[in-house]
C-alpha cells in the first residue's frame, strides 16, 4: 500500500523528467528509465523466499477448478475482479491520449495520473475495516457506483477538473471493487485449492489488463473519449447485476 503511494508520486515524475532524455524520440528515455526500475525490482524480489509445497499439499489438490469456479460466490468474485481491473486499465491508459487530444500538456496528464494512483492505493488503509463494517458485497457495489460516477464526470465535459475527478474516483472505485472481489474469492476455496484458484483469477485479471491497455489507444482513435466511457458502462452494470443476484440468493436462503 505504501509502495503504491510512493509510486503515485515517483512514477509520473520519473516519466516527466525522462520523456525528452533521448530526443527527438519522445518517451524513449522514459522506457529506458522503466527498465532500470524493473531491474531494481528484480534484485529486491530475488530475495523473497516463497514456502515450498509439502508432500501432502502436492498430493491433495482439492476439487476440480471448474467445480470451484461454478460456485455463485466464486463466479461473482472473478467477474467483479476482472471488471474492476479492466475498466480501470482502459480508462487510465486512454486518459493521457484523450487529454492530449483536448490540448493539454503532458504535465497536466501527470497530475491526473498521480491523483488516480493515490485514489487506487490510499483507501487500502481503511478498506478492510469498511468491508468488516458494511459487508464485502456492499463495498463492491460502492466501488461500482464510484466507477459510474467517474464515467458521468468524464461525460459532463473535457476540462482538467473532469479528468482529475474522474480518474481519482475511478481509482477509489477500483480499490473497493478489487479488494472486495479478492476478499470474496478467499471464501470460495480450501487451503489446498488456493494456488490454482488464485492462479486462474490472476491470469484472467492480467490478461484483461493487457487487452485493455493495448486496445485503449486503438479504441480512442477509432471512436472518441465519450464512446470509450460509454463502452465500459455495460461492464460495470454486469458486475452490479452479479453482486445483486448473489445478495438475492443469500436472502432467499435465509
Amino acid at each position: 500500500m505504501t509502495g503504491g503511494l510512493f509510486a503515485a508520486f515517483l512514477g509520473p515524475e520519473l516519466a516527466n523528467l525522462t520523456k525528452d532524455a533521448l530526443s527527438p524520440i519522445q518517451f524513449a528515455g522514459s522506457y529506458f528509465a522503466l527498465i532500470g526500475v524493473y531491474l531494481i525490482s528484480f534484485v529486491l524480489l530475488s530475495g523473497v523466499q516463497i514456502p515450498k509445497l509439502t508432500e501432502e499439499q502436492r498430493r491433495t489438490s482439492g476439487r476440480p477448478l471448474l467445480e470451484i469456479l461454478l460456485q455463485p460466490k466464486c463466479a461473482v468474485a472473478v467477474v467483479t475482479g476482472f471488471v474492476a481491473y479492466g475498466v480501470m486499465a482502459l480508462l487510465m491508459a486512454s486518459t493521457p491520449l484523450a487529454m492530449a487530444n483536448c490540448g493539454f500538456e503532458f504535465v497536466d496528464s501527470k497530475w491526473v495520473i498521480q491523483a488516480h494512483i493515490i485514489g487506487m492505493f490510499a483507501p487500502s488503509f481503511v478498506t478492510g475495516d469498511i468491508i468488516k463494517k458494511l459487508g464485502v458485497l456492499n463495498v463492491i457495489l460502492m466501488g461500482a457506483a464510484l466507477n459510474i460516477s467517474a464515467v458521468i464526470a468524464h461525460l459532463l465535459g473535457a476540462g482538467f477538473e473532469n479528468f482529475v475527478i474522474g480518474l481519482l474516483v475511478i481509482g477509489v472505485g477500483w480499490n473497493f471493487m478489487f479488494i472486495g472481489a479478492t476478499t470474496l474469492l478467499t471464501e470460495t476455496y480450501q487451503p489446498e485449492e488456493r494456488a490454482k484458484v488464485q492462479g486462474f483469477n490472476d491470469f484472467l485479471i492480467f490478461a484483461t489488463v493487457a487487452i485493455a491497455a493495448l486496445s485503449s489507444g486503438q479504441l480512442l482513435n477509432a471512436f472518441d473519449w465519450e464512446t470509450v466511457n460509454y463502452g465500459v458502462t455495460p461492464l460495470i452494470f454486469l458486475a452490479v447485476l452479479c453482486v445483486i443476484s448473489l445478495k438475492a440468493r443469500r436472502i432467499s436462503a435465509v
